[in-house]
């Protein structure tokens, strides 16, 4: 009798908000090991889990070519209501606290201005709408509730919900990564990373894990100076500076930058670097990479004078290990060469996956012409290209663009073959009425 009465009251017990994980600036939730990432979408682009960073590695946790998941590309879902829309969620086995949530929105060439969204949370026994709202940063922006100063949530499944606003179609709705490097975009430079659900320490002190260490590299160098640049380290609670370490030996101590020249270095001479990032805990990132750098052999350039030390010949071939910067002195984080100024030549090859032969494919969902019309007059350029403004600020990549372009001219040649169809029917339905009067 006495271990039913205790069976029914602890049945009947509210959760208690033990804490089933600790505050941690380096941990996403939704990558523990009783974390399960789930949505409605059947068939459309990437995979829930891909949208996830994972700040211990400074990285998205799953490298695709986009990092993005949601209803396949000008996909309508027409009126959809919450709930009958585009639905994203993780769920753990055990309650989670929480106090910092983002999300990643959608590329800025699928606009989603009318699209509404709502985040809710199950605590065990209710579910909670933490925030909703109509476009915003679901228009290519970045969500972002919480921090080290919000109460924490205590939730077992973490919900995001894109519907229609009862008055425009909810087309394309998607969301994705932000703040790392996918192999088709770069996106490293973004701050704020996506997507994300932590619980950040309440004060920076309480913080017993150091920052990610920041990814080192050359960016130029003379007989007499090296320039070394870096990736920052990712720490929620602040990344306040970092330490330039020469031959193991104390440099330089540095705000928080992302660059630096050594100077007063002696010519054909090679140098040992690291680096590590400090936060406002007074933490200690791990060493970074450590890279080796030879300064250049004097005035000059080529194997005349100055620089010969960082070429090698082998069968008449020379080859340089090292970023090139021809024109300006640094080269973008992401690239081996950098031309300020125009190169001319006979032919580029640019190496190109997925040709779009997809197209022709059965079960590719080509828009009607009716709703490239529609997205022209909204957006002043094609579905899935780049408008005259992205192209201004950011140019474009040659081998994706001609993979679009193809993309374009391959859909217009189906276009093409439906109109050969109905006006071949048109015809023979003209000769039927000329020769019944």
């Amino acid at each position: 009798m006495m271990k039913k009465l205790v069976l029914l009251i602890l049945a009947n017990l509210p959760m208690l908000a033990i804490s089933q994980n600790s505050p941690d600036s380096n941990t996403n939730i939704a990558l523990l090991s009783d974390a399960t990432i789930t949505s409605n979408v059947s068939g459309g682009r990437g995979v829930p889990g891909e949208v996830l960073y994972d700040p211990s590695t400074n990285a998205y946790h799953i490298i695709t070519q986009f990092n993005e998941h949601g209803v396949a590309f000008a996909q309508n879902l027409g009126l959809a209501s919450r709930g009958n829309g585009m639905n994203w969620q993780v769920e753990w086995t055990s309650p989670k606290n929480i106090n910092y949530i983002t999300f990643g929105g959608t590329y800025s060439n699928q606009p989603q201005p009318n699209t509404s969204w709502a985040i809710s949370y199950f605590d065990g026994t209710t579910w909670t709408t933490l925030d909703s709202g109509t476009g915003g940063w679901i228009d290519s922006g970045i969500y972002q509730w919480g921090g080290t100063t919000q109460t924490p949530i205590l939730a077992t499944r973490l919900l995001l919900e894109l519907y229609s606003d009862g008055i425009h179609d909810l087309i394309s709705p998607h969301i994705r990564a932000r703040g790392g490097i996918s192999t088709s975009v770069n996106d490293s430079a973004t701050s704020t990373k996506a997507c994300l659900i932590q619980y950040l320490p309440s004060n920076p002190g309480s913080d017993t894990q150091s920052p990610t260490a920041p990814s080192l590299a050359n960016s130029g160098k003379t007989d007499t100076t090296i320039d070394l640049s870096w990736s920052g380290a990712t720490d929620n609670v602040g990344v306040t500076g970092y330490k330039v370490f020469k031959d193991n030996a104390l440099e330089a101590t540095l705000g928080n930058v992302t660059n630096y020249q050594v100077t007063g270095l002696s010519a054909s001479t090679t140098y040992q670097f690291k680096l590590r990032a400090l936060d406002a805990a007074g933490n200690e990132s791990v060493d970074s990479n450590s890279i080796s750098i030879t300064t250049d052999a004097g005035s000059g350039n080529g194997n005349n004078g100055g620089g010969g030390s960082v070429w090698s010949e082998n069968n008449a071939v020379a080859s340089y290990a090292g970023e090139v910067a021809i024109g300006r002195s640094t080269v973008p984080s992401g690239y081996q060469m950098a031309v300020e100024g125009k190169i001319r030549t006979r032919e580029v090859r640019v190496d190109q996956e997925n040709w779009p032969d997809y197209v022709f494919e059965e079960d590719y969902d080509l828009p009607t012409l009716k709703e490239i019309q529609r997205y022209i007059n909204e957006n002043g350029h094609l579905p899935n290209m780049p408008s005259a403004k992205e192209v201004e600020l950011q140019g474009m990549e040659l081998g994706k663009m001609d993979r679009l372009l193809l993309e374009k001219v391959e859909e217009l040649t189906l276009y093409v073959i439906e109109l050969k169809k109905q006006i071949k029917k048109q015809r023979k339905e003209i000769e039927i009425l000329s020769k019944n009067k």
